[in-house]
């Protein structure tokens, strides 16, 4: 994919959830296009501020697979596959992969602090190697 479709606003929907606390996965449908509708030149999911730490690993993948297909292609998708180790995260890489993510992008683990830069940098290289499209590294707040 050309760089050049990697400008512009990509948004980041919200995960809409029902009355019981699952993913209403109608809803995330009809936020994807209603972003596209918008003018969004690219989604990102999830990520901070979609909620991703509330959904399990089944939950992520099947959202990553609903926002490729809803996405139809009309704009780039960024798909969120930081996890709890390279490992873990290299899943989601992979998985990004098959569905073919416009790019993926992640943050350092979030269940615990990585006070070593080398263990930091070897995460993220596995991520990278993990794939093959477009990689970003998210920050996150203290």
């Amino acid at each position: 994919m050309s760089q050049d479709r990697f400008r512009g606003v990509f948004t980041i929907p919200s995960t809409p959830f029902d009355k019981n606390g699952d993913i209403d996965w109608g809803d995330l449908k009809q936020v994807i296009d209603f972003c596209v509708a918008c003018g969004a030149h690219g989604i990102v999911w999830p990520v901070n501020a979609s909620g991703f730490p509330v959904l399990t690993d089944e939950e992520r993948l099947q959202g990553m697979r609903v926002v490729i297909e809803q996405t139809a292609g009309r704009i780039p998708v960024v798909l969120g596959v930081q996890g709890v180790s390279g490992h873990h995260a290299t899943m989601f890489s992979r998985r990004a992969q098959e569905l073919r993510a416009d790019g993926v992008i992640a943050m350092a683990p979030y269940v615990q602090e990585l006070e070593d830069e080398g263990a930091v940098v070897h995460y993220y290289q596995a991520i990278e190697r993990s794939g093959g499209t477009h990689f970003y590294s998210e920050s996150r707040t203290r």
